[in-house]
């Protein structure tokens, strides 16, 4: 039986991606920001603009809040769902990673975001 687990690279890459999606959203949001400041010192057709630009700005929040992290004792995953987590450690000089000893070391997780539309 196959095991389909992402590899280190693989899961690195995962990161990147989500990373990279997350900024972009960022940028979209001051764009759109931007556009709605802007739509007001227009006219009719302006102000379309600018509500299309305030629902875009909901859309893109919605986004974010969607992707922001849970504290584990909030709410836990479903079963078998790929999340992010966020963990508490260091490494040493060995190299290897180590974590607080007595405490849970996962602080938080968030769901693993979907590829943008188009990939």
């Amino acid at each position: 039986m196959m095991d389909n687990k992402p590899t280190a690279n693989e899961m690195a890459k995962m990161i990147d991606n989500c990373l990279a999606r997350a900024e972009a959203a960022e940028k979209r949001i001051a764009v759109a920001t931007k556009m709605a400041r802007d739509a007001n010192r227009y006219g009719n057709r302006e102000r379309e603009a600018k509500e299309a630009a305030e629902k875009r700005i909901t859309e893109l929040e919605a986004q974010l809040a969607a992707q922001a992290w849970r504290p584990v004792a909030d709410a836990k995953p479903d079963y078998m769902v790929m999340v992010e987590l966020l963990v508490t450690g260091y490494r040493n000089d060995d190299g290897y990673w180590v974590y607080p000893d007595g405490t849970n070391p996962i602080k938080g997780w968030r769901p693993f975001p979907p590829p943008p539309s188009g990939e």
